[in-house]
């Protein structure tokens, strides 16, 4: 999830393209950060070359670059608690994640992260609280439900916890790649067939 477009399928969940297209802009080799300082999406760029280069800690002041020029901009600050979460920076990425939620409140994969890294700083009711978000925005959201069914687990709400591991077994990829079809077929069908003008 560190692309700058996201796409959102039938069931309303946003989701990233990172297929060979859709990365053939961002450069393989890190490129140096000082271009265009004031330009956000080159910096973005930079930022993700950097990921992909395996350089994390340059990948986060590309990141902290790019928001001072662009503050509110919600995924610049979700992909940098990403690369935060990876280097195990939890408290910063749990900061990251409550800016990126602040400034886009409807940003579901940020509710769900901060519910993790909740999770993680033993704060399962902030936990909770953000994971109900998620699934709130995003009732299909899979990965949702299952972190919550975790969280539940761990607090003790076991029945809540078997609850939701349905629900997550039941929107898993499997299903929603039926879904994903079913839609497809309903969009031709509608293509197809006349439509009633009133």
């Amino acid at each position: 999830m560190r692309v700058r477009d996201r796409l959102i399928d039938n069931q309303g969940q946003s989701y990233f393209n990172f297929d060979d297209d859709a990365r053939a802009t961002v450069p393989t080799a890190a490129r140096p950060i000082h271009s265009d300082a004031g330009n956000v999406d080159a910096l973005f760029d930079a930022a993700l070359a950097l990921e992909d280069a395996g350089q994390l800690v340059e990948a986060v002041q590309a990141y902290q670059r790019a928001i001072e020029c662009s503050p509110s901009d919600s995924l610049l600050h979700f992909n940098l608690g990403n690369v935060l979460c990876e280097l195990e920076r939890v408290a910063e990425s749990a900061a990251s994640y409550e800016c990126a939620v602040e400034h886009d409140p409807r940003l579901a994969e940020a509710w769900n992260n901060l519910g993790n890294v909740y999770a993680g700083l033993g704060r399962p009711d902030d936990s909770l609280s953000a994971l109900r978000n998620a699934i709130r925005l995003v009732p299909t959201y899979a990965d949702a439900h299952y972190n919550l069914a975790e969280v539940m687990e761990q607090v003790g709400r076991l029945s809540e916890s078997a609850h939701h591991h349905a629900v997550y077994r039941r929107y898993s990829t499997a299903d929603r790649l039926l879904a994903g079809r079913e839609y497809v077929l309903r969009v031709i069908h509608e293509a197809i067939e006349p439509r009633d003008p009133t």
